[in-house]
């Protein structure tokens, strides 16, 4: 009976997630981004692309705190001109935390996320130009097919969004990235 009354205050204060008092490690690798907004009136790409994404995202939960974790994301930005072979690259570092609104019979999960969009101009097309980092923001979901009682192999979705700034000849401008991330992973319960 005290156990019940427990996890019924839990709940009450502080949420779902925490009645149930576990330990769990999620991680995801991106797979595909579709842009849905980007470049700007300095830098123009092709903002229509699905491009293939790679790096990693990992959330963590321990007993009494929310689920909280990093990402670090490559995405490629695709170039107009179709003669050059090696993209140029966003990195997408960001700061995660999360609720866990798992009901039995699956895995759910909802977030945000808050960092920096970096630019890696790695083709001569855009030599001229001096990229600053600046804010990134991201909304996400995980939901999950539980593998036992503590672990679920899960599709996590991200909603993009991230600016940069752009200087060439004392100019300034901004440039948007905007877009959905699509990643698959898994959790592990202890």
């Amino acid at each position: 009976m005290l156990k019940i009354i427990y996890s019924l205050l839990l709940v009450i204060c502080f949420g779902p997630s925490l009645a149930q008092a576990e330990i769990w490690a999620s991680f995801s690798a991106p797979s595909s981004f579709q842009y849905s907004g980007a470049g700007s009136k300095s830098y123009q790409f092709d903002k229509s692309a699905a491009v293939k994404a790679s790096g990693w995202t990992f959330l963590t939960k321990v007993p009494l705190l929310p689920p909280v974790g990093m990402s670090q994301i490559q995405l490629d930005a695709p170039t107009l001109d179709s003669s050059i072979e090696s993209p140029n690259q966003f990195t997408l570092n960001s700061y995660d935390v999360g609720i866990d609104l798992s009901p039995k019979a699956f895995k759910f999960l909802l977030g945000y996320g808050v960092g920096k969009l970096d630019f890696n101009c790695l083709q001569t097309d855009c030599a001229a130009y001096q990229f600053k980092a600046l804010e990134l923001h991201q909304y996400f979901t995980q939901i999950g097919v539980p593998l036992g009682t503590a672990s679920d192999f899960h599709f996590d979705l991200r909603r993009i969004i991230g600016r940069l700034q752009i200087e060439q000849s004392g100019t300034t401008d901004i440039m948007h990235l905007q877009g959905l991330l699509a990643s698959f992973g898994f959790r592990i319960g202890f």
